[in-house]
């Protein structure tokens, strides 16, 4: 379980330092990780512990700044 909370001091302790939006049928996850590092993702589990899914990009969006991450801009690629 990796909540909200704990992923706020990750960021503050330099822990994490991105993340990721996850399309899952029509909703999203949301996803932070250590750029440098590919062996630490988690996606961010709502206090009950499963996993928190947003049923907007806007609502994942608001949650990762809620995290503290600064959303100036969005990139999409056809992957």
């Amino acid at each position: 379980m990796y909540t909200l909370a704990m992923a706020k001091n990750d960021l503050k302790e330099g822990w994490i330092n991105s993340f990721t939006l996850i399309r899952k049928e029509n909703e999203w996850m949301l996803e932070v990780s250590k750029s440098d590092s590919s062996g630490m993702r988690r996606c961010i589990c709502a206090a009950r512990g499963d996993l928190r899914m947003f049923k907007t990009v806007d609502a994942a969006i608001k949650t990762a700044e809620q995290i503290g991450f600064p959303v100036h801009a969005l990139k999409f690629e056809i992957m």
